[in-house]
């Protein structure tokens, strides 16, 4: 598996099954709701990744978060959100998002038509399971933190290609002020105008 697979494998297993019914079920939501967020919640996480990543003290935090979760298990994500670690993924987005996580959520529930609560317990299933998934890679592909930024970079110059260039400060604007819904509205069109 190369590095710009990872989110199309991630996605396509979430989607596969039940696992979108279990997931909406989980926090009462409908499966193409949980989609949606999918949609925008992965690659935000990652641009948030390759943000921490461009500091020192952020990459090393990075690489000992990957390194945790390297022999995580992700290969039957059925199995593995049923057991996931929602305290371990609150804490995660609080490192990902820092100071703007309520903002980000915010903005994913004015886009989705999901309440925030919603958001926050969806976002701390996925998190740990992108961190899992990279984790992974990064062993299997011998990654080392002086590694990751390009790393990072490569997964990121794929998620251009898929119209999520952007799409953290997006998110931030959107889940806060007056205009979260006009920001909401400009940023469903620009994710899915080619879909």
């Amino acid at each position: 598996m190369i590095i710009v697979d990872i989110f199309k494998q991630v996605k396509q297993q979430l989607e596969s099954g039940s696992n979108l019914i279990n997931l909406g079920a989980s926090v009462g939501a409908q499966p193409d709701q949980v989609k949606r967020l999918l949609e925008m919640a992965m690659p935000a996480m990652l641009q948030a990744m390759g943000k921490n990543a461009a500091s020192e003290d952020g990459r090393k935090s990075l690489a000992k978060a990957l390194n945790q979760h390297s022999d995580d298990d992700v290969s039957d994500l059925e199995r593995f959100l049923r057991r996931v670690d929602t305290e371990d993924g609150r804490k995660v987005l609080g490192h990902l998002f820092g100071g703007g996580n309520e903002k980000v959520q915010t903005g994913l529930a004015a886009q989705t038509g999901l309440d925030v609560n919603q958001v926050s317990g969806l976002l701390t299933r996925l998190a740990p399971l992108l961190l899992g998934a990279l984790g992974q890679e990064t062993k299997q592909k011998k990654v080392e933190e002086s590694g990751l930024t390009g790393f990072l970079g490569s997964m990121m110059a794929q998620a251009a290609g898929n119209n999520v260039q952007g799409l953290l400060s997006q998110l931030l604007d959107a889940g806060s002020g007056d205009e979260t819904k006009d920001s909401a509205s400009k940023l469903l069109g620009s994710l899915f105008k080619k879909r």
